[in-house]
Formats: C-alpha cells, sequence, structure tokens
C-alpha cells in the first residue's frame, strides 16, 4: 500500500472470453495484425479499382451497385481475416473486425467516388455527374439491408433443405441455430451511412434525410433478424461502442467540418473565373460557332460582345491541397470568390473547421496518449468505495470464467476443466439434453486422471457458495 499503483480496468464479459488465445505472445498477436492489414489493404485497393471502372465504363448507376455489391462482400473477407488473429476478448475481435470494415467501407464508398468525379461536375446536371451517384449510393444502401438480412436466404436453405435431412439431432439443431451476426458489421453500416451524409452534406443536404430513412430501415431490419433468424452473439462489452466514439464519430465530425469548408468555397464549381481587365468579350470570339460536348455531340454557341469573358481557373482548393479553404489562399490571378457572402461563409466554415479540427485531434490524444501518460506520472485514484449488501452467490444471471471454445460443428462450448465443484448455474448456457459432462473434454481422457507428475492439465474451477441464512 501507498507503494504500488494499481491500474484497474472492467474485466471482459466470461462469454466472450477467448481462452484458446490467451497463450499468444504480444510479438505474434502484432505479427497477425500486420499480416492481415496488408491484406486488407490490398483488398481495399481492389475496391479502388472496380470501382472507378465500373462508373467509366458503365454509369454512375452501376458504379452505386459495384459500391453495394462491395460493401456486401467485404465483412465477409474482413471476418475471416480477423478470424486469423488471436485476441483476448470476443470484444477486441469486434472492434479490429470494426477498423477494418468501416475503413474499407468509407474508401470504396465516399472517398473513391469524390475522386474520381470531375470538379466541373459536381453540380452538373448530367446522370454521369457526382449527385445521381451519391443518391444511387443512398438508394441502394436503403435496399441492401431488407434485401440481404431479411431475406435470410442462406438461413431459409438450411432449415428448410438440409435441416429436416439432417442425419441426426445435433446437425438438425445446427442448420437451426441461425445465422450468427456480428455487433462489428452494424456499427459499421452505421458509421459508412454518416461519413456518406457528412462529406456531401454542404452540396446534397438532402443526404441527411436519405441517411435518417436508412437508419430507420436498418434499425428495423436488424430488430426483425436479432429476434427472428440470427443466433444469439456472446456479450462483447462496450470496446466497440468506446472506438467508435474515441476515434471513427470524432474523425467524422472534422472530415465534415473540413469538406464542408472545401466545398462552400469551391462554388460554383464550373473553374471559370471572370477575365481580368475585361468587360466584353473580344472580337474574335464574337459570333456564333458550333462546339461539341463531352459526349461528341454537335452544339451552336452564339456569343455577344456584351457577354461577360471568363478565364480558367482551378476551384478545387481539395486538391491543391491548402489548408483552411479561405479566400485568402485564393491563387493569385485565379480569384473566383467574388461575392461577399460567399467570402464570408468560406472564412467562417474556414476557421471553424481548423478549431475543430485542433479541438478533435486534442480529444482524440487526450483519450489515448495523456491519458496512458497520467497513470504513470500521476495517482487518479481516489477511493469512493461502500460494501454492497448483495453478495455474488445471491445476484441472478451473473456467471463465472469457466474456460471453455465453441467448436464448428458442435451446438454448445466444449468445456476444459473440471466444472463438479461450481454451481451449475454459473455457467453461461445450458444442454436440456445432456449434462456438462457431456461437453467437457476432460473425460474424453480418462487414462490421465486429469493430472501428470501430480500437476493438473486442465483448469480448476471451484466455487465457495455463502450458506444461506
Amino acid at each position: 500500500r501507498n507503494e504500488y499503483m494499481l491500474r484497474v480496468i472492467e474485466p471482459s464479459e466470461p462469454s466472450s472470453i477467448r481462452w484458446q488465445d490467451l497463450d499468444e505472445t504480444p510479438l505474434n498477436m502484432f505479427l497477425q495484425r500486420l499480416l492481415t492489414g496488408i491484406i486488407s489493404f490490398i483488398f481495399i485497393m481492389a475496391g479502388c479499382i472496380i470501382v472507378p471502372y465500373t462508373r467509366y465504363e458503365y454509369g454512375p448507376i452501376e458504379a452505386a451497385i459495384a459500391v453495394t455489391v462491395i460493401n456486401t462482400i467485404i465483412p465477409s473477407i474482413m471476418t475471416y481475416l480477423v478470424s486469423i488473429e488471436a485476441h483476448v476478448s470476443e470484444g477486441s475481435r469486434q472492434a479490429s473486425s470494426y477498423r477494418k470494415i468501416t475503413t474499407s467501407m468509407f474508401v470504396n464508398t465516399t472517398l473513391v467516388t469524390a475522386l474520381i468525379t470531375p470538379f466541373a461536375d459536381t453540380l452538373s446536371h448530367d446522370p454521369e455527374s457526382l449527385l445521381p451517384t451519391v443518391y444511387a449510393i443512398f438508394f441502394t444502401e436503403l435496399l441492401r439491408s431488407p434485401i440481404t438480412d431479411v431475406a435470410d436466404i442462406s438461413g431459409h436453405v438450411y432449415r428448410h433443405i438440409f435441416g429436416p435431412r439432417s442425419p441426426d439431432q445435433r446437425r438438425m439443431n445446427l442448420n437451426f441455430s441461425g445465422k450468427p451476426y456480428q455487433l462489428s458489421e452494424r456499427y459499421t453500416n452505421m458509421t459508412n451511412i454518416l461519413f456518406l451524409a457528412f462529406w456531401y452534406s454542404a452540396i446534397f443536404p438532402f443526404g441527411f434525410f436519405l441517411a435518417a430513412a436508412v437508419f430507420i430501415v436498418h434499425y428495423w431490419s436488424d430488430k426483425f433478424c436479432l429476434l427472428r433468424s440470427w443466433a444469439p452473439a456472446p456479450k462483447v462489452g462496450n470496446k466497440i461502442a468506446e472506438f467508435s466514439r474515441n476515434y471513427f464519430f470524432t474523425a467524422a465530425v472534422i472530415v465534415f467540418s473540413i469538406v464542408t469548408s472545401y466545398n462552400f468555397a469551391g462554388f460554383p464549381f464550373d473553374n471559370a473565373c471572370p477575365a481580368e481587365n475585361m468587360t466584353t468579350a473580344p472580337d474574335a470570339y464574337v459570333g456564333t460557332f458550333v462546339a461539341k460536348d463531352l459526349q461528341g455531340a454537335s452544339i451552336n454557341v452564339t456569343i455577344t460582345p456584351d457577354d461577360t469573358p471568363y478565364t480558367y481557373c482551378n476551384q478545387d482548393m481539395m486538391r491543391y491541397p491548402i489548408f483552411p479553404a479561405i479566400p485568402s489562399n485564393q491563387p493569385t490571378g485565379g480569384e473566383w470568390m467574388v461575392s461577399d457572402d460567399q467570402r464570408l461563409i468560406t472564412t467562417i466554415f474556414g476557421w471553424t473547421s481548423v478549431l475543430v479540427t485542433i479541438g478533435g485531434i486534442l480529444l482524440m490524444l487526450r483519450r489515448t496518449v495523456v491519458h496512458r501518460i497520467k497513470t504513470f506520472l500521476v495517482n487518479p485514484f481516489v477511493a469512493k468505495a461502500s460494501t454492497s449488501p448483495e453478495r455474488f452467490s445471491d445476484i441472478l444471471d451473473i456467471f463465472a470464467y469457466i474456460p471453455q471454445v465453441k467448436l464448428p460443428g458442435q451446438s454448445y462450448p466444449t468445456l476444459f476443466c473440471d466444472v463438479s465443484k461450481i454451481d451449475d448455474e454459473l455457467i453461461s448456457w445450458y444442454d436440456p439434453d445432456h449434462s456438462f459432462d457431456f461437453h467437457n473434454a476432460i473425460y474424453d481422457l480418462p487414462i490421465l486422471d486429469n493430472h501428470v507428475s501430480g500437476n493438473p492439465i486442465f483448469s480448476t474451477v471451484h466455487h465457495w457458495p455463502v450458506e444461506k441464512e
């Protein structure tokens, strides 16, 4: 006491402990995550190639469908990659999956769409422009969850085709157990739509209403699947919620402020600036001419002496790049913010984005680096404890940490310890057809007598209940 500083954290739920991974060294865990991170990056780059190719070859609607198909496939790929990694708890595994899936969806859904669209097509009426593509992405995301999750085609196949034809009861129960769901995917879908609405909010404010519609549809479809078709999931704790709140949602607000300032600075998105020292069109340009648009169609263009002459200027401050997006950072001789209203609103949004960026970065540093350093330098502990009249043995639905592993092809986990000295209610599951000894691996090797040279082979679990008064 008064000599060592203890670090006390809330433990993971007993059902979320991954007992088979507890013996992995930190170096092996780091190498595994480095490998899966490199493979994830390769898949993200593949999506960055597929989406632009589909847009240029077929059109924005087809590109939006390609984005939705990629967003449907990517979670399965990333979940498989995460299964290679060793994690001490299910919450840690879900958080790793959330990082990979969210990054992939953000790049393919929002970032690639913005980068492959020519700047002058941002507000164009052309079907190939940016806004129809963004609307198509929202619309396909609105339909994806009901089609893929509520329809549950694979679940119906297992329940109605494979289930009745199973050779025994155990395998039939597996076919009726439902598809396991990943909490990381549910968070990813929400974060992806939020990023999309924030990124294009200045030029497509209707996206907020579409995002709300997507959230409502996903809420009801997820609720239906959770109660009707999905298999129960382990209690993963608050790791995903904390990571999402501390990093992704904070990053979403930073991106929202920065991109909004650039979009207001980029109006009117035509890369045309009034020519200096010219109030009328030059005589060489006066008349009627035949020109061709980007699709190769011929159009008649008539220029009169009273027309205002314009010259090319790059209004895309995001690709200079320059920060913040304020009127004073316009290139000399290529200024296009001639309106006092635009200069005022751009100045406000530009400096606001600076403040939000600094505040967001400081907030993330405070939650990570500063907090860790503070635990080494300062004693933040203040004793505010009081005894509770409730005893551990009196609390319902509380479970113990029992070493167990969920094996493929088994309806229930396999125990790896002697549970004869604990109350059965401390185990988080129950098989109505068999005792816990039926699912216990220690009885598969009876000749070893659970000991080698006096040392136990399997874990020892003991419970000393308080006598009832």
